[in-house]
């Protein structure tokens, strides 16, 4: 299994949330959150795939014509044995006009057993060099980060070890995603998806 949070901002409820594993299209199971309804906050739950997928999340709304609104979780792998976990979420840049925001924030929450991260802006993370991390306490960090320009997306891997060495850590692929900006868009439907994570 695996948990992730949603939060859904404009369009017409209800809305209806769906999961598939991105590079087959297969839909995913879902024991919570999924489905109709007028919540804009929830705490999904569905059964991850054993090894490393990406997973991808489509919201509609019932307006007409249909809003729709698609993220991709990111690669996302569940191995036993990681004794550090952390969800990820961004929160994205927006729109003001035709104007976009100059940067986003990815935020790391609900840390557990974790005293340093680094984030790469890449869509992966090569070797375990844990030297130049940068060390925290408690159970969330919050990181500035650049918004590329509207219409693009940027990823961001982050790793978080815990222990004395880099033998014991965990990883989050977020994606920073701008929107195109045109104002007086009659379609404003937008989402915050947390990295899902392992249970």
């Amino acid at each position: 299994m695996a948990a992730t949070t949603l939060s859904i901002s404009g369009g017409t409820p209800p809305f209806k949330v769906t999961i598939t594993e991105a590079a087959s299209g297969n839909q995913i199971p879902c024991s919570s959150g999924c489905g109709s309804s007028n919540d804009r906050s929830r705490n999904i739950v569905f059964s991850a795939l054993t090894g490393t997928y990406n997973y991808r999340m489509r919201i509609e709304d019932s307006s007409s014509p249909v809003c729709v609104s698609e993220q991709l979780t990111g690669a996302l792998t569940c191995q036993s044995g990681s004794t550090v976990s952390f969800t990820a979420n961004v929160i994205q840049p927006t729109c003001s006009g035709s104007t976009l925001s100059s940067s986003a924030t990815v935020q790391l929450s609900n840390i557990a057993n974790g005293n340093r991260y680094h984030i790469y802006q890449n869509n992966s993370i090569s070797g375990n060099d844990c030297g130049g991390a940068i060390s925290f306490t408690g159970s969330s960090v919050s990181i500035p980060v650049n918004a590329p320009a509207q219409g693009q997306s940027q990823p961001y891997a982050i790793r978080i070890w815990g222990g004395s060495d880099c033998s014991s850590y965990a990883d989050a692929i977020v994606t920073v995603n701008s929107p195109t900006c045109q104002p007086g868009s009659s379609c404003n439907l937008t989402i915050s998806l947390g990295t899902p994570t392992c249970s």
